[in-house]
């Protein structure tokens, strides 16, 4: 399936403009997300939920995370919380990124927007993508 119809298939089911979804998967895509995942952020993006057959994922530890889940519910404490500066598309954006836990283990996240928590705070993260980053899931 080319972008185009992913883009059509997804403005169809999120009631949205096809050319809005379709800049954002090319978007994703040129940054060599996964399709998958770059439909997921889109659907997150619009508010579609995960656009798996459940529209809230269900809750699961940190320590049974793997690279196999998407779209994983969360509840944990905040570790670690700083900031980075990236260039993306020509400009400069500030992402958040640390540590999380819960009582069965520790993984890292990335924000790409400012949610207002700090270290120390608890947290339901829903819908939360989960990649490999260094041999591990994050």
């Amino acid at each position: 399936m080319d972008v185009n119809s992913h883009a059509e298939e997804l403005a169809s089911d999120l009631g949205v403009d096809k050319e809005e979804v379709k800049a954002d998967l090319e978007n994703l895509l040129e940054y060599s997300v996964p399709i998958d995942e770059a439909k997921q952020s889109v659907r997150r993006k619009h508010g579609g939920g995960g656009g798996g057959s459940s529209p809230t994922p269900d809750a699961v530890d940190v320590g049974e995370i793997t690279t196999d889940h998407d779209g994983v519910t969360v509840t944990v404490r905040v570790l670690t919380q700083g900031t980075r500066t990236i260039r993306y598309q020509g400009d400069d954006l500030t992402i958040r990124e640390g540590e999380i836990a819960d009582e069965t283990g520790v993984i890292s996240y990335t924000a790409w927007q400012d949610f207002g928590f700090e270290p120390g705070d608890s947290l339901t993260i829903g819908n939360a993508g989960v990649r490999e980053w260094e041999g591990a899931p994050a």
